[in-house]
């Protein structure tokens, strides 16, 4: 499926004018999409809104191409997309009106996609979008940090409750104590201002207490019966 994507993806962007005119199903030039005007004052590719199925939406919600991506934070190959595609798309095509780029999150290696994904999401819209380029941009490091872990510990990871595994597999994947560092590596692309960029760590400390007090909890009330 994730390797199907880039090729759907490039037979309906050709009608967007970005590869040759394509044709419709019986047999005629299918008419180029025109760009579409954003609100005044606004940019489309400013424009990031939580979807009903609970993805994340970048563009037009009008747009008459709507691409929707089932990606794996820790997947090489939607790493690969997210490093070497994301940018052109959302520059040459999201930015026109044309095309709106949703995200869902894909936990196909479970707790370790989860853990991300939390963090992914903890400051809501305003950051999904630089949060989410940064984590592939860590991601080879990342996996790097995941490989490295002894296999006794890795078994451990795998068969505690899903509440302490997300948490456990945060801290071991560095995703903690790097999401600050991976959004200062990308602060001028992302163009945060440093009110957002401190708000955003209150965010992630935050979310991260609440999930060790309540992974605390549950350890606590556990071995205390």
């Amino acid at each position: 499926m994730r390797f199907a994507l880039p090729l759907i993806a490039l037979g309906l962007l050709s009608a967007c004018g970005g590869g040759d005119s394509g044709t419709g199903a019986n047999g005629t030039a299918a008419a180029p999409v025109a760009n579409v005007a954003a609100p005044a004052g606004k940019k489309w590719t400013d424009m990031v809104a939580v979807t009903p199925e609970g993805g994340y939406r970048i563009g037009n919600p009008d747009a008459a191409v709507k691409l929707v991506e089932y990606g794996s934070r820790t997947c090489p190959t939607c790493g690969a997309f997210g490093r070497e595609g994301n940018e052109p798309l959302i520059n040459n095509y999201v930015s026109t009106g044309k095309v709106s780029f949703e995200f869902r999150d894909f936990a196909i290696h479970g707790a370790p996609d989860l853990a991300a994904a939390v963090l992914g999401r903890c400051n809501g819209t305003a950051t999904f979008v630089p949060l989410l380029e940064a984590m592939y941009q860590d991601q080879l490091a990342t996996l790097d940090r995941m490989q490295a872990i002894p296999q006794a510990e890795q078994a451990r990871l795998q068969s505690i409750p899903p509440l302490q595994a997300v948490t456990a597999w945060a801290d071991a994947a560095g995703y903690v104590g790097s999401v600050g560092l991976m959004l200062y590596r990308n602060f001028g692309a992302a163009d945060l201002d440093w009110l957002a960029f401190f708000t955003l760590g209150a965010y992630v400390a935050s979310a991260t207490g609440l999930v060790l007090t309540l992974a605390s909890a549950v350890y606590f009330t556990r071995r205390l019966r």
